[in-house]
């Protein structure tokens, strides 16, 4: 390699003067623009493939969001408490046909689930809109209802 960098340096005049091949500016060009033809056709097809991406993903967030909140948790101006009682009892009874020691697991756990020392409601400031306690309910209701709806499906399973 040092031969090769002593040999251009002692003869660079040579290679300075010397005229260049008829075409070769013409075909360095070309290919010169080729590459930048391919830089610029995998420019296009990165931005198609974003495009693409950022399409999929705003037509499938509102299906895997919609499961989400689907999964147990009634909308609007819903009675979150009665919803509660009413699966939590049917877990009482599923629970009712478990052995003694998953029995009493899981009606304490429904029990720490579902009692509450000072409901809900009297803990909320008189000053409060509807539409800010339904939000409120909500927000405290939904997680005891997905909660009872877990231990539903662990208790299905035990007695499967």
């Amino acid at each position: 390699m040092d031969n090769l960098k002593q040999l251009i340096e002692n003869n660079r005049e040579i290679f300075e003067n010397e005229e260049l091949p008829v075409g070769h500016k013409e075909r360095f060009l070309k290919r010169v623009l080729a590459d930048k033809v391919v830089v610029r056709d995998y420019l296009r097809v990165a931005l198609y493939l974003c495009a693409a991406s950022v399409v999929a993903f705003l037509i499938l967030t509102p299906f895997i969001l919609k499961d989400s909140v689907e999964n147990g948790c009634p909308d609007g101006l819903a009675d979150y408490k009665s919803v509660l009682k009413s699966r939590s009892s049917e877990v009482y009874l599923m629970a009712d046909r478990l052995d003694s020691y998953n029995k009493d697991i899981v009606i304490n756990t429904l029990d720490e689930l579902v009692n509450e020392a000072i409901p809900f409601e009297d803990q909320l400031p008189m000053e409060l809109d509807k539409i800010t306690k339904s939000q409120l309910s909500q927000q405290y209701y939904c997680p005891k209802i997905n909660g009872v709806e877990k231990l539903r499906g662990y208790v299905s399973q035990l007695l499967n």
